[in-house]
């Protein structure tokens, strides 16, 4: 951009042998190739090289606790504040019946309610 972006700033201070211009040419040599599973490769190259730079670095972050049935495993919690991956639950034991429960504040969710989340702080 014209460095009115917020990405612009974070990108001409990248640390080491890396610099914003480099990674734009190897996005703008990417964007040039024809073979599908060559630009996936390259894609993933520039993917490695903007990250290693942790341009986005939280300074703080919510955990949200997860209460779990020891019948249970696999679940690993998500990267994000209402990420919650439950696709990677499995069964140890017992029923293949599995109750989710978000919570609020205040309790378990019983209804579900006025749909305004800020009215009940959902996990807060």
């Amino acid at each position: 951009g014209a460095g009115g972006e917020g990405i612009y700033p974070a990108m001409v201070d990248f640390d080491g042998d890396s610099s914003r211009e480099e990674l734009l040419e190897m996005v703008e040599a990417v964007l040039q190739l024809d073979d599908p599973n060559e630009a996936k490769a390259k894609w993933a190259e520039i993917h490695r090289y903007y990250h290693e730079q942790a341009v986005l670095l939280p300074l703080y972050g919510k955990r949200i606790p997860t209460l779990m049935n020891r019948r249970l495993g696999g679940y690993v919690a998500g990267n994000q504040q209402f990420d919650y991956p439950v696709h990677r639950l499995r069964i140890n034991s017992g029923s293949t019946t599995v109750t989710i429960s978000p919570g609020a504040r205040n309790g378990l969710f019983h209804t579900v309610g006025t749909m305004n989340a800020h009215v009940y702080g959902p996990n807060e």
